[in-house]
């Protein structure tokens, strides 16, 4: 129990009690030692009740100090009471308010003499600093308008158990409660236990009433598992409550499982127990428990009801037992019930799932013969029965017939036709089935794509929310009349409605539409849905591409179909280029070498950037041999080397070791007329200062800065440890201060030589800001 008070520490918008706590306290509630101190409570009266409640809220107290220590002159001695150990107050306070199992009771009797106003004027008592509510401020509370601070004493005072004095003001209070705060009529249900009144179950009713109308179905099996856990028997409603709930959830063994504890609880079940369980086995379908339960309500004495052969034939209808259906129908009549409307539809399902149309039109004859009329419900279920007998025409026939009846009701053609949506759904199926099928439309019906676009006009102009499943009717009608223009029309017109299409299903489109204007030789038509499909970022695979520029080819279009090919060649080497930039980030040159071969095998020629990105990938490996022999291949196929193919021969040869050879190719290149860049300049001039020819390196950098190129930080960091080698001073206090101002991010051997240079020049520290000296 000490648990307890931990959940209700803070007086104002407290946290709700803890599930896995109460399961505990739930379990202490079977302990013999607890049954026996809550008898000795009741016995002690309203001042041992009160004394118990500020055991049991000891925690409360401390935080109701804390809170209200602010307020006013108690909050020093509030703030004086924090140091006390609040477990071993409220222990103490429980053991003073039911004694020990030993003592006599002389003690019980002298503790119950105690007058509760001296009790009161002792501050660390949790009642001095509780806020004072009577039921009269609770009732006014709880049924009209109130204050967030007013609403939140109430709360507090009814978890405490110092207002209500009755199971029937618990059971007025939860009824309030649920209609809006079921979240606080749950605690309050379970505050009821520690509060000495053990609720039964009008107060768990008041409850699942609550949460009926919120349609929180998990949290009613819930309340009435605890129920029978703790041996409270339901009421007949509780019972109905719970079966509901099961029923939304689908768990069609526990409705038969609660079901059968009703029974023994009751002895019986009444008429509405009956009808909810077979209701909810007649939709899985169990006619055969269905029965039973039917057969076992007429043993009782309980005279069927036209609910009663409702759920029975719904029953039937589900497991397509058309027999069954017409035979208690006959029974029905024999019995003197008259069926309804909805009998003869649940009914017809059975028609449906068998696919007997003669029988579902048998069914519609009986029901005409009794005089009842029909509507929109009816007309669904005769359209169904068509369609799975494979007669969509029929069904179109019976969707005429509700649009003439529509207009001998007077219902105005340009009125919402909510009511009739799901038997435009029907219709819109039925033309879907027919454009399947191949068959000639009838009469009246020019085509069945015409009639679907068509009605899908009529629902968009009344403006309704239309789910996927009604365009994708009409699409697939047109899909299979292959009418591509109103494909593409239909899946642009779900997009702008944000109704998700698949890409693979608007790319088909757009292909088809080609393959169609291509059999109709409309070249015009197949290059413009080619341009769509790209506009509309569809992936167009490889053999689309061919096959538009054979189209454009045989249409004499020789322009286009030279800009597609180029287009096409360039898409292919994008391809292949990204497919080298993986090769070569992980040094694959094999790999790299072997697209080439494939983009030669596919009969394309290797682009200036692909061949390029292919020798990449042999720089670091310093594979120079096989660079030069990739660049003569590039010059056989016309591409002539640029820059960037020169710097990776010369990276290749610099990773080999193969220095001389790297300075001579750079000669060589500029030789055939191709200025070297930063770039070349900056690997060749670090390398030659790395290997020990710091007056070589600096004789590059000295080339490149009379050709004006502007040097990289790799050029300038080797220009300063060459200048450094040779002991220019002067050139690397001149180089550093150049790369201060062009923000290149000198290293830490960049600042150490140039701290150096300044220390052999004799000059200041601030000549050289940010470089540091070693010793």
């Amino acid at each position: 129990m000490a648990a307890f008070p931990l959940t209700l520490t803070e007086p104002r918008g407290g946290a709700p009690l803890d599930a896995g706590a109460f399961g505990a306290l739930n379990r202490s509630r079977a302990d013999p030692c607890c049954r026996a101190r809550r008898s000795r409570r009741a016995e002690m009266g309203s001042s041992s009740s009160a004394a118990l409640a500020g055991a049991l809220l000891g925690g409360l107290a401390s935080g109701w100090r804390r809170s209200t220590a602010s307020r006013g002159p108690r909050g020093a001695a509030a703030r004086g009471l924090r140091q006390v150990d609040e477990e071993q107050l409220a222990l103490q306070q429980e053991l003073d308010a039911w004694g020990d199992e030993d003592e006599e009771p002389g003690r019980i009797e002298s503790e119950k003499a105690v007058p509760r106003k001296t009790a009161l004027r002792d501050e660390s008592d949790w009642r001095y600093w509780a806020q004072k509510v009577d039921k009269q401020t609770v009732w006014a509370v709880l049924t009209s308008k109130h204050t967030r601070d007013d609403l939140q004493d109430v709360l507090m005072a009814l978890r405490r158990g110092d207002v209500l004095t009755s199971k029937q003001e618990y059971e007025r209070a939860l009824s309030l409660l649920a209609q809006k705060r079921l979240q606080e009529a749950n605690i309050l249900l379970q505050c009821m236990w520690f509060n000495g009144f053990k609720p039964d179950h009008r107060h768990y009713l008041q409850v699942m009433k609550g949460l009926r109308r919120a349609q929180r179905w998990k949290k009613i099996v819930q309340l009435i598992e605890e129920m029978l856990e703790h041996e409270i028997t339901p009421c007949m409603k509780c019972y109905e409550l719970a079966i509901d709930a099961y029923g939304r959830k689908c768990e069609p063994e526990g409705v038969l499982q609660l079901f059968k504890a009703c029974k023994e609880h009751h002895g019986h079940a009444l008429e509405g127990a009956y009808h909810r369980v077979m209701a909810f086995l007649a939709k899985d379908g169990s006619y055969v428990k269905v029965l039973q339960l039917f057969e076992e309500m007429v043993e009782q004495d309980i005279s069927p009801t036209l609910e009663t052969f409702n759920h029975l034939v719904m029953a039937y209808g589900m497991a397509g037992e058309l027999e069954q259906v017409l035979d208690t129908m006959d029974h029905m009549e024999d019995l003197g019930v008259a069926p309804n409307t909805a009998t003869f539809i649940y009914g017809m399902r059975a028609a449906e799932r068998s696919g007997d149309i003669d029988g579902g039109l048998l069914l519609f004859q009986k029901m005409k013969q009794r005089g009842l009329k029909t509507n929109e419900r009816v007309d669904e279920a005769l359209m169904r029965i068509c369609l799975a007998g494979n007669d969509p025409d029929r069904a179109l026939q019976f969707f005429d017939a509700a649009l003439q009846r529509r207009q001998n009701w007077g219902r105005a053609s340009e009125q919402p036709v909510q009511r009739e949506l799901k038997i435009y759904q029907e219709a819109l199926h039925a033309c879907e089935v027919a454009a399947a099928s191949g068959q000639t439309p009838p009469s009246g019906i020019a085509s069945y794509e015409d009639y679907a676009l068509q009605l899908l006009l009529e629902l968009q102009k009344a403006e309704l929310e239309l789910e996927s499943t009604v365009y994708l009717h009409a699409l697939t009608t047109c899909e299979y009349a292959k009418s591509w223009k109103r494909v593409i029309y239909l899946l642009k017109d779900m997009k702008e409605r944000k109704i998700k299409v698949e890409p693979a299903r608007f790319r088909s489109a757009f292909w088809n539409g080609i393959l169609t204007a291509e059999m109709e030789q409309d070249v015009e038509e197949a290059f413009d849905l080619f341009q769509q499909m790209k506009e509309n970022k569809l992936y167009v695979e490889d053999f689309m591409y061919e096959k538009v520029i054979r189209i454009l080819e045989r249409g004499g279009q020789l322009a286009r179909a030279t800009a597609v090919d180029q287009e096409f060649r360039d898409m292919q080497m994008g391809q292949y280029n990204k497919e080298l930039k993986i090769h070569r980030s992980r040094n694959e040159w094999q790999e790299a070498i072997g697209v080439l071969d494939a983009i030669r095998a596919d009969g394309l020629t290797p682009t200036l950037n692909v061949t390029n990105s292919a020798m990449s990938a042999l720089q670091k490996p310093g594979k120079w041999e096989l660079v030069l022999t990739l660049m003569s291949e590039m010059r056989w196929e016309g591409n002539l080397p640029d820059f960037c193919s020169h710097t990776v021969a010369i990276s290749a040869m610099l990773s080999a070791g193969e220095l001389a050879r790297a300075v001579k190719h750079l000669e060589e290149m500029q030789q055939q007329g191709i200025e070297p860049t930063a770039l070349t300049y900056g690997r060749v001039i670090f390398a030659l200062e790395a290997n020990g020819h710091p007056e070589m390196a600096l004789h590059l950098w000295d080339q490149m800065r009379r050709k004006e190129i502007e040097p990289d930080r790799v050029g300038y960091e080797a220009a300063i440890r060459a200048c450094h080698r040779c002991e220019y001073w002067e050139a690397v206090l001149e180089l550093f201060g150049e790369m201060q101002e062009k923000d290149k991010f000198a290293s830490k051997v960049s600042r150490q030589s140039a701290a150096v240079a300044a220390e052999r020049l004799g000059l200041a520290s601030s000549v050289t800001e940010g470089a540091t000296l070693t010793a």
